[in-house]
């Protein structure tokens, strides 16, 4: 399962989701993996990530907070390589989507920032929500 982030010609994508209820329930933190594709400018890079899928959930619910207002950042941090990104919304709803995605053994690295309108997160939460559930 996907769920994609796209404002004009920048998008965020998580790709592959897949959950492992059996590592989750034996405490291994490793237990979603997905690949995250930015695609920034004329940059792009694919990231493989790896998280656990508690933190994968509350980073859904915050996302919400902050297209609600209620928060100003909002962070996914990759427990394998690293990567890292920060959605922060201004207070007329601009979002800055920016972090840094490494590849594969962390022979190549993206430095990306782009901005995205709020309009466009209700979608992206939908599927979000659809890969957690």
């Amino acid at each position: 399962m996907n769920a994609t982030l796209t404002y004009l010609d920048d998008s965020l994508a998580i790709l592959g989701f897949a959950y492992s209820p059996e590592d989750a329930e034996s405490g291994n933190p490793y237990n979603c993996s997905f690949s995250l594709r930015i695609v920034s400018g004329e940059f792009s890079g694919l990231a493989p990530c790896e998280y656990d899928i508690k933190a994968f959930r509350q980073f859904v619910l915050e996302l919400e907070e902050l297209y609600q207002f209620k928060r100003n950042t909002v962070e996914l941090s990759d427990i394998c390589c690293g990567s890292k990104v920060v959605f922060s919304i201004d207070k007329t709803g601009h979002i800055t989507v920016n972090g840094n995605t490494y590849g594969e053994g962390l022979a190549h690295s993206l430095e990306f920032e782009f901005l995205v309108d709020q309009t466009v997160l209700p979608t992206f939460l939908r599927e979000l929500h659809l890969l957690i559930r």
